[in-house]
């Protein structure tokens, strides 16, 4: 039994901290020991279980289970990036696998070492949490900033100061989306226990989780533990035997979830409406882009796992931001990803959910249990709330939802000796089959992917370019490699093959923003003034914020040369440029006193920066072209802190004083 709860145990902590954490998409050394790892250990209990119990448990959702994994296929396989669509389902098999082996531990009698794994989890939560805070008070130096005592510098003031917490899963918005689920779930077994001292314990850690929840100052995260606390305590009013005198339980439930439905949407209307970060303005943004996307792909979706790719197609360039890869709502990510077949099998997955946990709510006599299944139930609600403005992919969030789920469909065995009902055969072997498979395409897939790591950090372009096209060898249909290729030829003086690679890789990836820009250079080697022209301005529409004022250089750059375009034009992309690069250098090299228009261009950059009250920046730039022009800026009665550098800088480079 020690042994059993010890693998249990290291099995969790692997997933949800290592493995399949958010370390799987940063460290590609952790992702091909996590390929293996996972495909030894799902191929190795997928057939022992074949050959102990006939097959996968049999759970109400395993048919929706199944019609869930073709559509996946299905919509990859008409999606707009087949290759990376199948990459992103092994993901999504692997949760199947754990709902799977969750049910197995439950039908086997274990659920209680189960919610003790969990415990286990959130002790380890607490624990990163408080090193993290500690690092950041006494300069421990376990976190990037963590390095230097605050507490010595600050005092008590530290405390207000404490970075946003994200130790334990590298963002701080997934940890507050790990963290509420696991304070329900240690408030609630604390509460269904008989054991004071455990109670104790639990309701101790909820605490301390509370805590570390606040420290990451996640609004969803908050939300999602409102409404699954009120969830929880409606269910617990409903059943109440004085208040069951007066209103029918019915009622109060009713009641509960249309309150919850209510703070929900009161949370997204408010955040929506009153948006004044550009986190909630983008947001909006990706809500209108899903549902565009759905309207365009109405039955299969743009692919599983490239809302991010099509995004770029769609979104309001004002709002631009590369990083994004979802639509920060799990079902218009559902709708855009895989259609209106994908959104109609999640509502009915939901629905049979809700029918197999009533059914399993009404059919147990153990009370305890009860409480139990109403806690997972009002957590899991809880996520849900928090997936209306946020999706969780990662392994540590999903294992916590497999874990209410699975509880709440999952009837408890008389005892551990009871005979375990026989499972699911053709499952079995159809997952079988799949994780095989996937075993077997991931070997070239990370090869390949070594030669690109390889290509960029060799010291020989030569070389860069042989392990590219290794990689495009392996894996042909990943443009990366593609991209690459263009990307070292580019840098290969008079290869010939350089701009056919550019245009090939463009077309490819249509919002390649830096692919455009050289693509744009090697047009203008070449003469083709009017395709440069066109690829600078593509490049500038797709991201205007992020390589924007490269782009956008280069665009008023050449058409000034051509003397081709529109000056007012012009000037503004000149201003535009100048304006992003405000905040790290003030232009000073002679190129922008060359022209009329580059001098224009200075002087509106210089009243942009009047306009937006930095006379510093303003007095510094155009001390380097018009020092008649800066020294009228030089103000009689200073009161700002820039004001007053101005003064300064004049007395000492004018009056040596």
């Amino acid at each position: 039994m020690r042994f059993q709860r010890l693998r249990y145990l290291a099995l969790a902590i692997y997933f949800v901290f290592f493995g399949a954490g958010a370390y799987f998409s940063l460290l590609f050394p952790v992702r091909v020991a996590h390929h293996v790892i996972v495909s030894v250990l799902f191929l190795f209990w997928l057939v022992q279980r074949i050959r102990k119990r006939g097959g996968l448990p049999k759970t109400p959702l395993n048919l929706l289970i199944v019609a869930f994994t073709g559509m996946w296929f299905i919509s990859a396989i008409f999606g707009i990036d087949t290759r990376m669509s199948l990459e992103h389902i092994w993901v999504m098999l692997t949760h199947i696998i754990l709902f799977f082996v969750i049910v197995s531990i439950i039908q086997r009698g274990y659920q209680r070492t189960l919610f003790e794994v969990v415990s286990f989890s959130a002790a380890i939560l607490i624990l990163l949490a408080s090193l993290e805070v500690g690092s950041w008070l006494f300069g421990w130096g376990l976190t990037v900033n963590g390095f230097t005592s605050q507490w010595d510098i600050l005092g008590f003031d530290a405390l207000s100061m404490i970075p946003n917490l994200s130790l334990a899963l590298s963002v701080s918005t997934l940890q507050a989306g790990f963290t509420a689920p696991l304070i329900m779930l240690m408030f609630g077994w604390g509460l269904s226990t008989s054991r004071r001292d455990y109670r104790i314990v639990l309701w101790g850690m909820a605490i301390l989780l509370l805590v570390a929840l606040l420290l990451t100052r996640s609004r969803g995260g908050l939300l999602s533990l409102l409404v699954a606390s009120g969830v929880f305590a409606t269910f617990r009013v409903a059943q109440h035997t004085v208040i069951k005198r007066y209103i029918a339980p019915r009622v109060i439930l009713i009641a509960g979830f249309v309150g919850a439905a209510l703070v929900v949407g009161g949370f997204i209307y408010i955040s929506l409406t009153y948006a004044v970060g550009s986190s909630d303005l983008r947001r909006i943004d990706m809500y209108q882009s899903a549902i565009e996307m759905a309207q365009a792909e109405v039955i299969t979706g743009v692919g599983v796992g490239t809302f991010g790719n099509a995004y770029r197609s769609y979104r309001n360039v004002a709002f631009a931001d590369d990083r994004m890869a979802t639509a920060h709502n799990l079902f218009l990510n559902t709708l855009a990803e895989t259609g209106f077949i994908g959104a109609g099998l999640l509502i009915g997955m939901g629905g049979i959910f809700l029918w197999a946990t009533w059914r399993n709510w009404r059919d147990s006599e153990n009370t305890g249990h009860r409480v139990r299944i109403e806690l997972c139930v009002a957590t899991l609600v809880g996520l849900v709330a928090h997936s209306m403005v946020d999706v969780f992919t990662i392994t540590a969030i999903v294992l916590v939802a497999l874990v209410c789920v699975s509880y709440c469909i999952t009837p408890l065995p008389q005892s551990r000796i009871a005979p375990q009902p026989q499972g699911s055969k053709w499952i079995g072997w159809l997952y079988i089959v799949l994780i095989g498979v996937y075993a077997v395409a991931f070997i070239p897939i990370d090869y390949a992917y070594s030669r690109y790591i390889q290509s960029i950090y060799s010291p020989s372009l030569d070389r860069s370019l042989e392990m590219t096209e290794q990689a495009q060898r392996f894996d042909p249909y990943l443009t990366l490699y593609e991209l690459q290729e263009a990307y070292i030829l580019g840098q290969i003086a008079q290869d010939e093959r350089a701009l056919s690679a550019y245009e090939y890789a463009v077309e490819l990836e249509p919002t390649w923003q830096l692919g455009l820009i050289n693509l744009g250079a090697l047009q203008e080697q070449q003469g083709n003034i009017d395709d440069a022209l066109e690829s600078y301005r593509t490049a500038f529409d797709i991201n205007p914020l992020d390589g924007g004022k490269e782009a956008a250089f280069n665009w008023a750059r050449l058409a000034e040369a051509s003397g081709s375009q529109d000056e007012e034009m012009i000037l503004f992309f000149y201003t535009y440029g100048l304006t992003l690069d405000s905040q790290v250098r003030i232009p000073s090299s002679e190129y922008w006193s060359q022209t009329v228009l580059r001098r224009e261009a200075i002087t509106r950059f210089a009243e942009q920066m009047l306009a937006n009250n930095n006379i510093e920046v303003a007095y510094r730039i155009l001390w380097q072209y018009d020092r008649d022009a800066a020294m009228a800026l030089i103000p009689e009665t200073p009161s700002s802190a820039r004001e007053w550098w101005v003064v300064g800088d004049y007395a000492l480079q004018v009056n040596n004083d």
